[in-house]
C-alpha cells in the first residue's frame, strides 16, 4: 500500500529504447519528484538498465498484445486490479497500442480515472482491425477522463471520438537540465549524431541524410538506435558506397553526452528538441528523406505533426548545402522557444495537477461489456478476441440495450460491423482466387508431369516394344499353321476311324469317340 497521496498505474504495451519509453521517463520523474507514488505494468520485460528512476513497481510480462484471447483479456485485466488494489492506484494512464482496452477496463472496474495518450496518427489507426477500431473509439476514447494529444495533427483526428474538453494538447517534452547546451564547439572532426529507433518506417530517411551528409563532406555519421531494420540499412549504405562514413552505436543510456560531443543532431521527434536543447545544428530527418536544417520557420511547421517530417517537402543534397550556407545564428532562439513549450517539469506538473480533479464515471458500461468478456462461451473461444465476431456481437447486445444506448455508439457500431462483413467479403473472395489459381497450378504441374513421363520413353523402349509385337505376330501365325496341320491329321484319322468302325460293324460306338477327340482338340485350340 502506498503512502503517497496520489498514485499513478501506467500501462503500456512494450517497453523498450524509443520515444514512448522516453516520455514516460520524463513524467516518472517529474511526478515522482512531486510525491506521485509511479507503478508500470506493460506488456514486455523491461531491461532495468532502461528503466527510469522513480518507479514504485514494475510489472511486465501481461498479455497486451493483438493476440490474446478473451480468456487472456480477462486474466490481464485482473492482474491490472490487482495492482490497482495492491497500490492504491487513484489514476491509470494508458498507451497504444492493444493495452489501451485492458487498462479502461481495469480502471472503469476499479472506479479509478482513466487517461491515455496518443502519440501520433498511427494510435489512432494501427492496423489492428475494425473490432479494434470500435473498442478504441466508441468505448476507450469516450469514456477516458482525459486524452493527451502531442500534436495539432493528432488533435485534429482525435477530436471527433472525445467529447467536452477531455481532449487536450500536450506536446512532446525533454529535460532541459538533462541535454544543456555544450559550453564549446564540437571538436574538429566530430561526428553528426542520428538517434533513432531503427525500423522499415525511418530507415530511408536515415539513408537519404546519411547520403546527403557524405556529399557535403560533413564528415562521418554515428547512428544510435536499433530495431530489425538494421541489418537491411546496413546493406543499403554499403550499396550506395558510403558504409564507411558510419558507426553503428546500438542502444546507448549516454545519448546526452553523445550530443554534447557530435558535430549536429540528425533525427525525427524528441531527438530533435534534444538536439535544439544541446545547442546543435540540427537536420529534420522525416520517414521519407531529409526536411532541412532546423530554423524558427521549419520549427514552427514541424511541430504541427509532433517533429515527424510528415507533410514537408524534401530537400536534397544542393539544398541542404545552400541551408548551411546561410545557417542562421539561432541557436538560442530555436533553445528559448523550446523551453517555453517543451519543458518537461512544466509539461508534467501541469498534467499532475489537472487531473487530481478527475473523477471516474459511474454510469459506464464497462462493468456490463466485462460481463461479456467473462462469459462460459467467450472464454472458451481459442482465438483472438479482436478477431471474434461472435464476441462483438456480444458487446453490441449490451450497448444497444437500453440501459447504455445511444445513437451514436449504435451507429458506430453499424459503420465497424459493415467493415467487419465487407473484410470478410474481400477474404472470401481472396480464398476463391487463391483456389483456383491452386487448381490451375495443379492442373499445369499434372500435365507438365505427363509430358515429362512421355518425353522419358526413349528410343530403346520403342524399338523394343516393337521387337515384342512382332514376336507375337509371328506366334500367331504359327498358331494359324499348326491348327491348319491339325485339322487335316484329325480328317485322315476320322476317315480311316469310321473305315474299320464300319469292318468292326460298331460304327456307333467308334464314330462317337471320334467326335469326342476332334471336340477335345477343338476346345484346346480355343
Amino acid at each position: 500500500m502506498s503512502d503517497g497521496l496520489h498514485s499513478l498505474l501506467i500501462v503500456t504495451q512494450s517497453f523498450e529504447v524509443g520515444g514512448l519509453e522516453t516520455y514516460i521517463a520524463g513524467q516518472v520523474r517529474v511526478m515522482a519528484a512531486q510525491g506521485w507514488a509511479i507503478h508500470m505494468a506493460c506488456g514486455s520485460e523491461p531491461a532495468e538498465e532502461f528503466l527510469p528512476p522513480g518507479l514504485s513497481s514494475v510489472t511486465g510480462g501481461l498479455n497486451l498484445g493483438p493476440g490474446a484471447t478473451a480468456a487472456d483479456l480477462v486474466a490481464t485485466v485482473e492482474s491490472l486490479r490487482s495492482i490497482i488494489r495492491e497500490h492504491a492506484v487513484t489514476h491509470v494512464h494508458g498507451h497504444p497500442f492493444t493495452s489501451v482496452f485492458p487498462a479502461m477496463l481495469a480502471a472503469a472496474l476499479e472506479r479509478v480515472p482513466f487517461m491515455l495518450t496518443l502519440h501520433g496518427p498511427a494510435s489512432l489507426s494501427a492496423g489492428y482491425g475494425p473490432i479494434n477500431d470500435f473498442l478504441l473509439t466508441s468505448l476507450a476514447l469516450p469514456l477516458s477522463q482525459g486524452v493527451i494529444a502531442v500534436s495539432d495533427e493528432v488533435m485534429e483526428l482525435a477530436a471527433p471520438y472525445v467529447s467536452g474538453d477531455a481532449l487536450r494538447l500536450q506536446s512532446n517534452a525533454i529535460d532541459f537540465s538533462k541535454f544543456g547546451q555544450s559550453a564549446s564547439s564540437a571538436p574538429e572532426g566530430a561526428p553528426w549524431l542520428v538517434v533513432s529507433r531503427l525500423d522499415g518506417l525511418k530507415i530511408p530517411g536515415i539513408r537519404a541524410f546519411v547520403n546527403q551528409a557524405n556529399t557535403l563532406g560533413l564528415g562521418g555519421v554515428d547512428i544510435v538506435g536499433d530495431g530489425p531494420g538494421r541489418e537491411t540499412l546496413q546493406e543499403w549504405l554499403e550499396q550506395d558506397g558510403v558504409g564507411h562514413v558510419v558507426r553503428f552505436l546500438g542502444a546507448r543510456s549516454d545519448v546526452p553526452d553523445l550530443m554534447r560531443s557530435c558535430a549536429g543532431v540528425a533525427g525525427m521527434g524528441r531527438v530533435l528538441l534534444e538536439g535544439v536543447a544541446s545547442g546543435k545544428p540540427v537536420c529534420v530527418v522525416g520517414y521519407d528523406g531529409v526536411k532541412g536544417l532546423l530554423d524558427a520557420d521549419l520549427f514552427r511547421r514541424a511541430a504541427y505533426a509532433n517533429f515527424s517530417g510528415r507533410n514537408l517537402p524534401n530537400v536534397d543534397a544542393q539544398g541542404l548545402a545552400r541551408q548551411f550556407e546561410r545557417a542562421p545564428a539561432g541557436a538560442a532562439e530555436l533553445a528559448d522557444i523550446a523551453l517555453q513549450q517543451h519543458s518537461e517539469d512544466r509539461t508534467w506538473s501541469v498534467f499532475a495537477k489537472r487531473i487530481t480533479s478527475f473523477t471516474c464515471n459511474a454510469h459506464s458500461p464497462i462493468r456490463a461489456v466485462y460481463s461479456v468478456l467473462r462469459s462460459e462461451d467467450a472464454i472458451a473461444s481459442p482465438g483472438p478476441y479482436l478477431a471474434s465476431e461472435n464476441l462483438f456481437y456480444q458487446i453490441g447486445r449490451v450497448l444497444h440495450g437500453s440501459t447504455f444506448f445511444s445513437p451514436a455508439t449504435a451507429a458506430s457500431y453499424a459503420f465497424y460491423e459493415a467493415r467487419i462483413r465487407a473484410l470478410r467479403d474481400v477474404d472470401w473472395h481472396e480464398e476463391a482466387g487463391a483456389s483456383a489459381m491452386r487448381i490451375m497450378q495443379v492442373s499445369e504441374t499434372s500435365s507438365l508431369e505427363t509430358k515429362a513421363a512421355v518425353s522419358q520413353v526413349d528410343t530403346h523402349t520403342v524399338k523394343d516394344m516393337e521387337r515384342i509385337s512382332g514376336e507375337l505376330q509371328r506366334l500367331s501365325a504359327q498358331c494359324d499353321q499348326h491348327r491348319d496341320e491339325l485339322a487335316k491329321a484329325v480328317k485322315v484319322f476320322e476317315d480311316a476311324a469310321e473305315e474299320i468302325a464300319t469292318c468292326l460293324q460298331q460304327p456307333r460306338t467308334w464314330r462317337q469317340r471320334i467326335s469326342d477327340v476332334v471336340r477335345g482338340f477343338s476346345a484346346r485350340d480355343r
